[in-house]
This record gives C-alpha cells, structure tokens and sequence, in this order.
C-alpha cells in the first residue's frame, strides 16, 4: 500500500524488517508476513503521449506511485 510514513519505512528497513528496491519513487516491500489486514483501493492510469502515470487511491488518500 501506498504510504507517507517514511519515518516507519526507514525503522523498518533500518531493522531488517523491509527493503527499499527502489528509492525513486520510494517503495519499501516487508520481509516479514503482515496481519490480514486489507484496504480497497483503485488504481488510476493516465496514458499521455510520452509517459504513463499511475496512482493508487484509498478513500482517504490519494498518493502518487509513479
């Protein structure tokens, strides 16, 4: 998921908890299994004539994946 607590990501990946495969745009992925927990989320597309952007949006947030 989607997140802005970049503080929590760079615990979790200074513990060894999760690593960063890419910085920009930043996502961490954990090492460990997490709780069942799920949120519901749609995923936007915009196809431009150079680039494509994707977004995940929650109903609470909208942050930018690429």
């Amino acid at each position: 998921m989607p997140t802005r607590r970049h503080g929590k990501a760079g615990h979790l990946i200074k513990d060894g908890r999760a690593k960063a495969p890419k910085l920009e745009p930043f996502a961490f992925q954990l090492l460990y299994d997490s709780t069942d927990y799920t949120q519901s989320i749609s995923l936007g597309i915009d196809a431009r004539s150079n680039t494509i952007g994707i977004s995940a949006t929650t109903e609470k947030d909208e942050p930018i994946c690429d």
